[in-house]
């Protein structure tokens, strides 16, 4: 995860707790804890969304290049590159 933009930090207690969020992985006092925090938290809110967002890129891509896997981290790093140059999500 280190290719989130820079500025887009959660809180320092929330940083696995959130990536976990947006891969589906939290069960029990963890999801509960999240579900409650990172709504009301703008900094974990903008974070969620940036993983998220780095998930469904990886995912599209990993989804057209199965065929041409010498192509695939061309691929990534360009679309990546797009994202990037877009800059953080917007919080509405």
């Amino acid at each position: 995860m280190k290719d989130i933009p820079v500025g887009i930090e959660p809180c320092s207690h929330m940083r696995d707790t959130v990536v976990g969020m947006a891969g589906g992985n939290l069960r029990g006092w963890r999801a509960l804890y999240a579900k409650l925090h990172v709504p009301r938290c703008a900094k974990c809110r903008a974070f969620l969304n940036a993983i998220k967002q780095y998930f469904a890129t990886v995912e599209s891509v990993a989804k057209t290049e199965e065929a041409q896997p010498e192509m695939a981290w061309e691929n990534i790093e360009e679309r990546w590159d797009a994202i990037d140059a877009k800059g953080p999500p917007n919080e509405s």
